[in-house]
């Protein structure tokens, strides 16, 4: 073994290694040679007549002047119990116990217990305010149509209305319908800045507007002037966000960065009962005298994002998955959701691939695992400690066309709910959201990943119990276990288990000196050795076993 266990104590000691598996019983037959005087005699191959070597070994059968018996000595078996490569996976703040078992029946004790853990991975979603916060918005019953029914068949504008509500951060309106000639007639919603936020044509019903920043609300129709196709429109209430509505309650994690040439706008709402945060982003709106006409200009993009600090080291695996609800959303791939790390797209959506699985809708992207990520080889490089990773996600334009004829061609507005950026990477046992103990004792780390425990005590219950604990939502590691055990008996003088020792004092005076020690090995315990406590003016130069054979000893 490699520690050996001495007693403290005013004997000297000598005591045998054992190196065997099993389940084994051992009976130990050990003659000392002594002379008259009490002194050693050496080893029984160091003497040096033929004939003296004769006597001793017939010694033991009727040459001697004296035999008697003695009181016990006491005797301590040592062995180590290993359970080494134990998987150990912790899920949920919980805490599991390890069992290492005894030889009950012998009444084995453990005095020292040493762990080793390595590979020490810690997964978690690491975005902050992932599920995101609850908002309140306020719903007003008012109705709004344009003046006339139907409405002019005059070309150009016609019908303006104007919603204001005062302290209103921004509002969209419920349309009861929309009822205007399919791509000729055009229903609009302009801002207090006169730049135009909405635009729609054709019939629908039961129908949100997009949310709009700002208190006031400007709304119109434009008509070609050649067909009366119906009422235009009704809206029957509107609803708005201001100061009490804690409208920006999410800004706090989420920043938000606008990259197009015409202007986004994000916020913050609940969508059938999710909370969530929307991003919209508005074309220009062309009219060449016959058409409406859209566009996106290329690479222009909007995003919410978040700059993380990562107190790990290495990155193992991760994933990352969001839910998405599009409320505007073209049927055109020039136009997509994008998800970026460190400015490196890793994944992303067509609109065209979108508005097929379904508008007005909640969708979950499921996980996307790292080895599907796009630039997932230059993401995460060595240690991550030191380092700042920005996520984002946003829409973007690829293609900077012009549109015409398409549904929901003006506005394009994604809501996004439960973002997550779920890493698995390797931890030190002592960091905060990991805590790692055993028995409420922390480990010493080593290195990243690694780390060591040793305890002293008496464990004599059967079995040991290990109680770990993390404070890591996942956690999972390996871990060696080294279990110092002893068992304390005395020397028999026979193997009935009567307890002393034998002694016979020969011809020559020499002195022949045994006992029995009866040595269990219990299941799964290596390395063994047992120690016998000896009076101190022995000195032992020789042991030897029931037939005569040297046996080693220190």
């Amino acid at each position: 073994m490699s520690n050996n266990f001495y007693k403290k104590c005013n004997n000297q000691q000598i005591f045998k290694r054992i190196s065997i598996l099993g389940l084994i019983m051992f009976a130990f037959f050990l003659p000392i040679i002594l002379n008259e005087s009490g002194i050693i005699n050496s080893n029984l191959d160091k003497f040096e007549g033929e004939e003296e070597r004769k006597v001793l070994k017939s010694a033991n059968g009727v040459s001697n002047l004296f035999e008697g018996k003695l009181d016990p000595l006491k005797i301590t078996d040592f062995g180590n119990l290993y359970n080494n490569s134990q998987d150990i996976s912790l899920n949920n703040q919980e805490e599991i116990e390890l069992k290492y078992y005894l030889d009950d029946d012998h009444n084995w004790t453990v005095s020292r217990i040493e762990s080793s853990v390595t590979d020490i991975q810690d997964t978690r979603n690491w975005i902050n305010n992932s599920d995101l916060l609850s908002t309140t918005s306020f719903t007003i019953y008012q109705t709004i149509e344009n003046p006339t029914k139907p409405y002019s068949l005059a070309e150009g504008w016609t019908g303006l209305q104007t919603l204001f509500h005062s302290g209103a951060l921004a509002i969209r309106v419920h349309f009861g319908y929309i009822d205007v000639e399919e791509d000729e007639d055009y229903v609009l919603i302009s801002n207090n800045n006169s730049e135009t936020r909405f635009y729609d044509t054709g019939y629908k019903t039961d129908y949100f507007s997009p949310w709009i920043y700002g208190d006031e609300l400007d709304f119109e129709i434009w008509s070609d002037g050649d067909v009366e196709r119906g009422n235009g429109y009704s809206i029957n209430y509107y609803q708005i966000y201001n100061e009490s509505s804690n409208f920006y309650i999410n800004n706090q994690d989420w920043g938000y960065i606008n990259e197009s040439y015409y202007r986004s706008e994000y916020g913050s709402g609940i969508v059938e009962n999710n909370t969530a945060m929307y991003l919209e982003m508005f074309s220009t709106l062309w009219w060449d005298g016959v058409d409406f006409y859209s566009q996106y200009p290329k690479n222009n993009y909007t995003e919410m994002y978040q700059n993380l600090t990562i107190p790990r080291g290495n990155v193992i695996d991760g994933y990352i998955q969001f839910d998405y609800y599009p409320e505007f959303c073209m049927d055109s791939n020039s136009l997509y959701i994008y998800v970026a790390i460190n400015s490196k797209k890793i994944y992303s959506i067509y609109f065209g691939d979108i508005f097929t699985s379904g508008l007005n809708q909640w969708h979950s992207t499921n996980k996307i695992n790292m080895n599907l990520w796009v630039n997932n080889s230059n993401i995460f490089d060595g240690n991550i400690n030191d380092d700042m990773i920005n996520i984002s996600i946003g829409l973007k334009s690829s293609s900077g066309s012009y549109y015409s004829g398409y549904e929901n061609g003006f506005q394009q507005m994604i809501w996004f709910d439960n973002i997550n950026l779920v890493l698995t990477t390797i931890a030190n046992s002592t960091q905060d959201g990991i805590n790692l103990t055993i028995n409420g004792d922390p480990f010493n780390d080593i290195d990243w990943g690694r780390g060591n425990l040793n305890q002293i005590g008496v464990w004599d219950s059967y079995p040991v119990i290990r109680t770990v604990s993390t404070t890591s939502p996942d956690l999972r590691f390996t871990l060696d276990t080294k279990l110092y055990g002893y068992h304390n008996t005395t020397s028999k003088r026979n193997q009935q288990n009567n307890e002393g020792i034998l002694y016979k004092i020969l011809n020559d005076g020499a002195i022949l000196w045994e006992f029995f020690h009866n040595f269990y090995m219990p299941p799964f315990y290596s390395d063994f050795e047992f120690i016998v406590h000896k009076p101190l003016n022995w000195e032992i130069l020789s042991i030897l076993d029931p037939t005569f054979i040297s046996v080693p000893f220190e």
